[in-house]
Protein backbone atom coordinates (compact mmCIF):
# COMPACT_ATOMS: atom_id res chain seq x y z
CA UNK A 1 0.00 0.00 0.00
CA UNK A 2 1.20 3.48 -0.93
CA UNK A 3 2.02 5.58 1.96
CA UNK A 4 0.66 8.85 2.76
CA UNK A 5 3.86 10.28 2.80
CA UNK A 6 4.63 8.92 -0.51
CA UNK A 7 1.02 9.99 -1.68
CA UNK A 8 2.18 13.44 -0.44
CA UNK A 9 4.84 13.38 -2.44
CA UNK A 10 3.42 12.87 -5.54
CA UNK A 11 0.79 15.57 -5.06
CA UNK A 12 3.57 17.99 -4.75
CA UNK A 13 5.45 17.15 -7.58
CA UNK A 14 2.10 16.97 -10.06
CA UNK A 15 1.45 20.80 -8.59
CA UNK A 16 5.16 22.18 -9.26
CA UNK A 17 5.19 20.07 -12.66
CA UNK A 18 1.69 22.05 -13.77
CA UNK A 19 2.53 25.52 -12.21
CA UNK A 20 5.61 25.23 -14.33
CA UNK A 21 3.77 23.41 -17.61
CA UNK A 22 1.43 26.21 -17.44
CA UNK A 23 4.33 29.07 -17.12
CA UNK A 24 6.57 28.07 -19.94
CA UNK A 25 3.66 27.05 -22.53
CA UNK A 26 4.64 28.65 -25.79
CA UNK A 27 1.51 31.43 -27.26
CA UNK A 28 1.01 31.08 -30.23
CA UNK A 29 0.20 34.12 -32.77
CA UNK A 30 -2.71 34.01 -35.31
CA UNK A 31 -3.45 36.04 -38.24
CA UNK A 32 -5.74 38.62 -37.93
CA UNK A 33 -5.46 40.90 -40.74
CA UNK A 34 -3.09 40.45 -44.23
CA UNK A 35 -2.77 42.69 -47.24
CA UNK A 36 -1.88 42.40 -50.78
CA UNK A 37 -0.36 44.60 -53.43
CA UNK A 38 -1.95 46.27 -56.24
CA UNK A 39 0.86 47.12 -57.89
CA UNK A 40 4.16 45.89 -58.94
CA UNK A 41 7.58 46.96 -57.15
CA UNK A 42 6.19 49.40 -55.23
CA UNK A 43 9.08 48.64 -52.03
CA UNK A 44 12.29 49.77 -52.65
CA UNK A 45 15.53 49.16 -51.41
CA UNK A 46 18.64 51.07 -51.37
CA UNK A 47 21.76 51.02 -49.96
CA UNK A 48 20.49 50.00 -46.87
CA UNK A 49 17.07 51.55 -46.80
CA UNK A 50 13.74 50.09 -47.25
CA UNK A 51 10.53 52.36 -48.77
CA UNK A 52 7.51 52.12 -50.12
CA UNK A 53 5.82 55.83 -51.09
CA UNK A 54 1.85 55.98 -51.08
CA UNK A 55 1.80 51.88 -52.48
CA UNK A 56 -1.43 50.93 -53.05
CA UNK A 57 -3.33 47.19 -51.61
CA UNK A 58 -5.99 45.64 -50.41
CA UNK A 59 -6.68 45.05 -46.57
CA UNK A 60 -8.13 42.12 -45.12
CA UNK A 61 -9.64 42.30 -41.46
CA UNK A 62 -10.41 38.86 -40.18
CA UNK A 63 -13.66 38.27 -38.38
CA UNK A 64 -14.54 36.67 -35.58
CA UNK A 65 -13.38 34.44 -33.01
CA UNK A 66 -9.57 36.77 -34.45
CA UNK A 67 -11.46 40.11 -35.10
CA UNK A 68 -9.27 43.09 -33.86
CA UNK A 69 -9.87 45.56 -36.77
CA UNK A 70 -13.26 45.76 -38.57
CA UNK A 71 -12.12 47.58 -41.88
CA UNK A 72 -11.96 45.35 -45.33
CA UNK A 73 -10.97 47.14 -48.47
CA UNK A 74 -8.19 49.50 -50.22
CA UNK A 75 -5.74 51.38 -48.58
CA UNK A 76 -2.66 53.07 -49.01
CA UNK A 77 0.21 52.78 -46.88
CA UNK A 78 4.21 54.09 -46.32
CA UNK A 79 6.77 52.21 -45.23
CA UNK A 80 10.15 53.15 -43.97
CA UNK A 81 12.75 50.74 -42.52
CA UNK A 82 16.71 50.37 -42.49
CA UNK A 83 18.67 48.24 -42.06
CA UNK A 84 20.41 47.64 -37.98
CA UNK A 85 23.33 45.91 -39.23
CA UNK A 86 25.52 44.28 -42.14
CA UNK A 87 23.64 41.40 -44.28
CA UNK A 88 25.18 38.18 -43.79
CA UNK A 89 25.18 34.75 -45.78
CA UNK A 90 24.78 31.82 -43.73
CA UNK A 91 24.57 28.61 -45.51
CA UNK A 92 23.48 29.94 -48.67
CA UNK A 93 20.38 31.91 -46.67
CA UNK A 94 20.85 35.77 -46.90
CA UNK A 95 19.97 37.96 -44.32
CA UNK A 96 20.01 41.74 -42.71
CA UNK A 97 18.13 42.56 -39.71
CA UNK A 98 15.56 45.74 -40.30
CA UNK A 99 13.62 48.66 -38.38
CA UNK A 100 10.84 50.44 -39.51
CA UNK A 101 7.20 51.15 -39.75
CA UNK A 102 4.29 50.76 -41.85
CA UNK A 103 1.40 52.44 -41.95
CA UNK A 104 -2.14 51.46 -44.06
CA UNK A 105 -4.40 53.95 -44.29
CA UNK A 106 -7.84 54.37 -46.07
CA UNK A 107 -7.98 58.09 -46.77
CA UNK A 108 -7.34 59.76 -43.17
CA UNK A 109 -8.04 56.79 -41.16
CA UNK A 110 -5.29 54.78 -39.84
CA UNK A 111 -6.57 51.24 -40.18
CA UNK A 112 -3.26 49.39 -39.08
CA UNK A 113 0.55 51.19 -37.67
CA UNK A 114 2.75 48.70 -37.81
CA UNK A 115 6.53 49.77 -35.91
CA UNK A 116 8.56 47.02 -35.67
CA UNK A 117 12.84 46.45 -34.85
CA UNK A 118 15.05 43.38 -35.03
CA UNK A 119 13.08 41.74 -38.02
CA UNK A 120 14.71 39.66 -40.56
CA UNK A 121 15.04 40.18 -44.65
CA UNK A 122 15.87 37.36 -45.56
CA UNK A 123 15.92 34.70 -48.92
CA UNK A 124 18.53 32.02 -50.02
CA UNK A 125 21.06 33.71 -52.28
CA UNK A 126 19.54 34.83 -55.93
CA UNK A 127 16.40 33.92 -55.26
CA UNK A 128 13.59 36.23 -56.10
CA UNK A 129 11.48 34.89 -53.86
CA UNK A 130 12.26 36.85 -49.66
CA UNK A 131 11.10 37.46 -46.41
CA UNK A 132 10.39 40.24 -44.23
CA UNK A 133 9.51 39.44 -40.71
CA UNK A 134 8.88 39.28 -37.23
CA UNK A 135 8.02 37.75 -33.82
CA UNK A 136 8.27 39.20 -30.21
CA UNK A 137 8.77 35.48 -29.02
CA UNK A 138 11.95 35.59 -30.60
CA UNK A 139 14.79 37.58 -28.67
CA UNK A 140 16.05 40.75 -29.82
CA UNK A 141 12.31 41.28 -31.97
CA UNK A 142 9.81 44.85 -31.05
CA UNK A 143 6.44 44.86 -32.47
CA UNK A 144 4.15 46.99 -31.59
CA UNK A 145 0.66 47.46 -33.18
CA UNK A 146 -2.24 50.50 -33.51
CA UNK A 147 -5.07 51.92 -35.29
CA UNK A 148 -7.26 54.39 -35.36
CA UNK A 149 -10.03 53.85 -32.51
CA UNK A 150 -13.15 53.61 -35.02
CA UNK A 151 -11.08 50.36 -36.68
CA UNK A 152 -9.72 48.69 -33.84
CA UNK A 153 -12.81 47.11 -32.13
CA UNK A 154 -10.52 44.69 -29.85
CA UNK A 155 -7.41 44.18 -27.98
CA UNK A 156 -4.23 43.66 -29.26
CA UNK A 157 -2.64 41.05 -26.99
CA UNK A 158 1.21 39.74 -26.87
CA UNK A 159 2.83 38.20 -28.58
CA UNK A 160 2.78 39.59 -31.93
CA UNK A 161 4.24 38.84 -35.53
CA UNK A 162 3.91 39.74 -39.02
CA UNK A 163 5.35 38.28 -42.31
CA UNK A 164 5.58 39.86 -45.60
CA UNK A 165 6.32 37.95 -48.62
CA UNK A 166 8.41 39.57 -51.52
CA UNK A 167 8.87 39.26 -54.91
CA UNK A 168 11.65 41.14 -55.96
CA UNK A 169 13.90 42.22 -58.95
CA UNK A 170 16.67 41.28 -58.76
CA UNK A 171 17.29 38.03 -56.54
CA UNK A 172 18.31 39.00 -53.27
CA UNK A 173 22.14 39.06 -52.84
CA UNK A 174 24.90 40.78 -51.16
CA UNK A 175 26.86 43.81 -51.87
CA UNK A 176 29.40 44.91 -49.71
CA UNK A 177 27.80 44.99 -46.02
CA UNK A 178 24.24 45.47 -47.68
CA UNK A 179 21.89 43.58 -50.02
CA UNK A 180 21.60 44.15 -53.25
CA UNK A 181 19.82 47.38 -54.14
CA UNK A 182 15.86 45.78 -55.62
CA UNK A 183 12.52 46.52 -55.84
CA UNK A 184 9.36 44.07 -54.91
CA UNK A 185 5.60 43.33 -54.49
CA UNK A 186 4.33 42.53 -51.08
CA UNK A 187 1.78 40.60 -49.78
CA UNK A 188 1.72 39.66 -45.72
CA UNK A 189 0.13 39.33 -42.58
CA UNK A 190 -0.21 40.23 -38.84
CA UNK A 191 -0.53 38.06 -36.05
CA UNK A 192 -1.89 38.42 -32.41
CA UNK A 193 -2.24 36.19 -29.00
CA UNK A 194 -6.08 37.28 -29.80
CA UNK A 195 -8.12 33.45 -29.93
CA UNK A 196 -5.29 31.34 -28.99
CA UNK A 197 -6.54 28.96 -27.18
CA UNK A 198 -2.94 27.40 -25.60
CA UNK A 199 -1.77 30.88 -24.34
CA UNK A 200 -0.09 30.66 -21.12
CA UNK A 201 -1.53 32.18 -17.89
CA UNK A 202 -1.40 35.55 -16.67
CA UNK A 203 0.51 36.20 -13.45
CA UNK A 204 -3.27 35.91 -11.83
CA UNK A 205 -3.72 32.79 -12.77
CA UNK A 206 -0.71 30.92 -11.89
CA UNK A 207 -1.24 32.53 -8.73
CA UNK A 208 -4.43 30.68 -8.10
CA UNK A 209 -2.96 27.94 -9.80
CA UNK A 210 0.09 27.76 -7.03
CA UNK A 211 -2.26 28.74 -4.09
CA UNK A 212 -4.66 25.90 -5.11
CA UNK A 213 -1.70 23.57 -5.29
CA UNK A 214 -0.73 24.43 -1.45
CA UNK A 215 -4.35 24.41 0.08
CA UNK A 216 -4.32 20.74 -1.88
CA UNK A 217 -1.31 19.68 0.15
CA UNK A 218 -2.44 21.50 3.70
CA UNK A 219 -5.71 19.16 3.57
CA UNK A 220 -4.05 16.60 2.47
CA UNK A 221 -1.47 16.73 5.33
CA UNK A 222 -4.29 17.97 7.97
CA UNK A 223 -6.00 14.48 7.13
CA UNK A 224 -3.43 12.36 8.24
Amino acid sequence: MISRRMKLNSLSALAVAVLFSAAGAARATTTFADFNDTAPNQWVYTNGALTASTASANFLSFGPPNQILNYTGPVTYNLRASATGPATNVGGVISQAMSGEIIFKHGTVTVLDAVFSGALIEGVNNSNSTHLGGDTQIAGNFISFSADPSVQVNQIVEPLSFSIALTQIPGITINGTNLTNFSATASGSFGSNIGAGTGAPEPASLSMLALGGLVLLRRRRAAR
